[in-house]
C-alpha cells in the first residue's frame, strides 16, 4: 500500500516547476521554494503548534556557511512551529513530515536552509523530550569536565554551587557590592582552550553589579568575592553559565562548561 498517496502528485510537480527560477525546487509562495530529497518513512506531518526536533543548515546565496544548529546532545535542535510566524522555514514546514530532508530557498531573507525533520511532536511528547534531552546534556557535561580535571591534574578549590575556582590573586581595593558600578576585563573560554568572548583592559565591561542579565550567576557569584585589583581564573558548569539552551547568539552550545580569567579594574564607590 502506498504510504504517502501524495507522492505522485508531488513528483509530478516537482518536474513542472524543474525549468523554473529554481530548477528542481517548488514554489511554496511568499518568495519561498523547496525541494524535497528524502521521504521519512511516516505520515506525521507538521501542524501548526507542533513542536519540531530538526537539523538545520542556513546558508547565504553564495553558499556561504551561516548557521548550524546547536551542538546539542544529539546534533539537533528543538522549536515550535507557529505559521503566520515570518521566520526562514515558516511558509515551508507545512509540506514536510517526520524523517524528510528538502532544502528551502527563502528570497526574501536571501538565504537557503538544508534541513532534516528529525522528530514531530506534541506539547507532551516535547515536554518528555526536553527533560530526557536534558539529562542526556548534563550527564556529558559532567563527564568531559571530569577528564579535564583529571587529564589536567588540577584540584581546584570549590567556590560554591559547583564552579571552581583555578587561581587567585587578591585585591587591595575596595569589595564589590550591589549597586556599585564596576570595570571588568575578562576572557572565556570553552574546555578546548578556544576563547569565546572577552573585554580586553583598553575596552573593559562596564555594569552596575546585582543588577539582573549583565554577566552569568557563575561571574557575578566570583566578583561578589573580589576586591579591586583582583584577577581569578574560575570554571563555571552550564547551569552557572549558559545553561541547557546555550547563549542567546548561539555561540555557547547547550550544556557548555566554561573557563573565564577575570580582572576587576574598578569598583565606584562614593566614599
Amino acid at each position: 500500500m502506498d504510504y504517502r498517496p501524495y507522492t505522485f502528485l508531488l513528483c509530478l510537480a516537482l518536474l513542472s516547476c524543474g525549468q523554473g527560477k529554481h530548477p528542481g525546487y517548488t514554489d511554496a509562495g511568499a518568495q519561498l521554494f523547496y525541494k524535497l530529497h528524502r521521504f521519512g518513512d511516516t505520515e506525521k506531518k507538521i501542524k501548526n503548534g507542533d513542536y519540531v526536533k530538526a537539523v538545520i543548515q542556513y546558508t547565504d546565496s553564495a553558499g556561504r556557511l551561516l548557521q548550524e544548529t546547536p551542538n546539542s546532545p544529539d546534533g539537533s535542535t528543538i522549536f515550535q512551529y507557529v505559521a503566520n510566524h515570518d521566520l526562514p522555514l515558516s511558509g515551508a514546514l507545512v509540506y514536510f513530515s517526520e524523517g524528510d530532508s528538502a532544502s528551502v530557498i527563502n528570497e526574501k531573507w536571501k538565504i537557503k536552509a538544508d534541513i532534516r525533520i528529525v522528530k514531530v511532536m506534541t506539547k507532551q511528547e516535547y515536554e518528555m523530550e526536553q527533560k530526557r534531552m536534558a539529562e542526556l546534556g548534563e550527564l556529558e557535561e559532567n563527564r568531559r569536565l571530569q577528564r579535564y580535571l583529571r587529564e589536567n591534574g588540577l584540584r581546584p578549590d570549590t567556590l560554591g554551587n559547583g564552579a571552581f575556582l583555578l587561581a587567585k590573586e587578591e585585591g587591595k581595593g575596595p569589595g564589590v557590592k550591589a549597586g556599585r558600578k564596576v570595570l571588568v576585563s575578562y576572557k572565556g573560554f570553552f574546555l578546548n582552550g578556544r576563547c569565546f568572548d572577552s573585554a580586553a583592559v583598553k575596552h573593559p565591561l562596564e555594569f552596575t553589579y546585582g543588577a539582573e542579565g549583565q554577566v552569568v550567576e557563575g561571574l557575578e557569584l566570583l566578583l561578589g568575592t573580589m576586591r579591586e585589583g583582583g584577577k581569578s581564573k574560575i570554571i563555571l558548569p552550564s547551569h552557572l553559565a549558559f545553561g541547557g539552551q546555550g547563549s542567546s547568539t548561539g555561540i555557547v552550545p547547550p550544556f557548555s562548561t566554561l573557563i573565564y580569567e577575570v580582572e576587576l579594574l574598578k569598583v565606584e564607590t562614593n566614599e
